[in-house]
């Protein structure tokens, strides 16, 4: 199971990197292998289904529902949290000023500040 955690690693990486890592001339196999990064999200989902199925699945006495959902939101809240910490502040950013990012068209008004 360590093994398949690790690849699910290396498919954030791949998503991550698709994302923030800059192109460069004469590098065109490592382009195309970042540009490529938007598989990385389905192969983390499906590898995600499959060690969840792998882990609950073989269990002979049925599932208890309260503790497996209690469990899985306190692994992921915590972490969506953090990420706001981050996101926030930069989408604000973003929007307020837009020569410093990209600003998809109409968040300006639906945030408020147009």
């Amino acid at each position: 199971m360590p093994a398949l955690t690790s690849l699910r690693f290396v498919a954030a990486f791949w998503v991550l990197g698709h994302h923030a890592m800059p192109r460069a001339d004469g590098w065109q196999r490592w382009n195309a292998f970042w540009d490529a990064g938007w598989l990385g999200v389905t192969f983390f989902f499906v590898l995600s289904g499959f060690i969840l199925t792998y882990t609950y699945g073989r269990r002979s006495a049925p599932i208890a529902v309260r503790p497996f959902w209690m469990a899985r939101v306190a692994r992921i809240v915590p972490l969506y949290f953090v990420a706001m910490l981050f996101a926030v502040p930069q989408f604000a950013h973003t929007v307020t000023h837009p020569a410093a990012g990209q600003a998809a068209p109409g968040v300006s008004t639906i945030v408020g500040a147009a």
